[in-house]
C-alpha cells in the first residue's frame, strides 16, 4: 500500500533556542500518480541534551 507513496521531507526553516526549537517542513510525495504537498510543524523542547517533548502538526489528512 505504501510502495507508491515516495515521500521525502524538505526543510523550509529552524528556528532553536536553548530549551525549544521549532521546524517548518514541506512533505512531498506521490500517490497514485498525483503529486502531494503537506505542510508539517514540529516544536521540540529540551532538557539539556534530551527531546523532552515533541508536537507535529501536520496540514491535511494523513491517509492519501
Amino acid at each position: 500500500a505504501f510502495e507508491g507513496l515516495t515521500p521525502s521531507l524538505e526543510i523550509r526553516s529552524v528556528v532553536a533556542g536553548d530549551a525549544a526549537a521549532a521546524v517548518e517542513m514541506v512533505e512531498h510525495y506521490r500517490y497514485e500518480g498525483v503529486d502531494e504537498v503537506a505542510v508539517i510543524a514540529a516544536f521540540f523542547g529540551f532538557d539539556g541534551p534530551l527531546i523532552k517533548r515533541v508536537k507535529v502538526y501536520r496540514e491535511g489528512s494523513a491517509d492519501p
